[in-house]
């Protein structure tokens, strides 16, 4: 390489093609670095350097550079480095969310139960009938028969003839709303069980499913004052 002095600071310093000081100019571009950071962010500058650049890419055919904000480029940055949730993380975020769903929609949230299903079909005693439906299932699996030995203990018992009598008397229509019983009728208990109803006949009448389900557990005549 060719050297010459650069007297007094560089007695052999290393050249550039225009035979000037690379030592020189490195101190003078560190020595005005501040002022060409204030120089760049002027908005005349950068206007003048979009439309620029711009331009170049327009004569080459390249597609525009899209031009982000500050906040857009965090949240890019933050959702290409961001690490896979975990099952709990989503679960965390997951409560967050219905609690935020909530207190916005007072009217239309009635109460969550503890599983997390939202209570806005309740079944006797204020129950959630999701909960409801898996405990039977799985009791059910357990133990086939639980339901009949529940209903072993109650007084009262009776026969498929006096259910078709009872058919027969109701002129095979709910007792309830007096429409056309379906294939799958129900057996409903006047008297709840749960309120100190038999297993009789006379307790026993024939409803269509929807009519015994809205029904559940409640005293007819709490239906008729309701």
């Amino acid at each position: 390489m060719i050297t010459k002095s650069c007297f007094p600071h560089h007695p052999s310093p290393p050249l550039d093609t225009q035979g000037k000081c690379l030592l020189c100019r490195r101190e003078a571009y560190v020595r005005d670095k501040a002022k060409r950071q204030i120089y760049l962010v002027r908005p005349e500058v950068k206007e003048r350097n979009r439309k620029r650049e711009e331009t170049k890419r327009r004569r080459e055919g390249i597609a525009p550079r899209i031009r982000l904000t500050g906040d857009e480029r965090k949240a890019r940055w933050k959702r290409w480095t961001r690490k896979p949730l975990t099952a709990e993380q989503r679960q965390v975020l997951r409560n967050k969310a219905k609690v935020v769903y909530r207190n916005a929609h007072p009217k239309r949230v009635r109460m969550w139960c503890k599983n997390g299903h939202l209570l806005t079909n309740l079944i006797a005693g204020r129950k959630c009938r999701e909960c409801r439906t898996v405990y039977v299932k799985q009791r059910r699996k357990r133990d086939p028969g639980f339901r009949d030995k529940r209903l072993r203990k109650i007084p009262g018992r009776h026969t498929r003839d006096e259910l078709m009598a009872r058919y027969q008397e109701q002129q095979g229509r709910c007792f309830w709303c007096r429409q056309p019983l379906p294939a799958g009728y129900h057996r409903d208990h006047v008297i709840p069980i749960s309120k100190g109803g038999t297993n009789g006949i006379d307790n026993i009448v024939l409803a269509c499913p929807p009519c015994n389900v809205k029904k559940s557990n409640h005293h007819p005549l709490d239906l008729l004052l309701a």
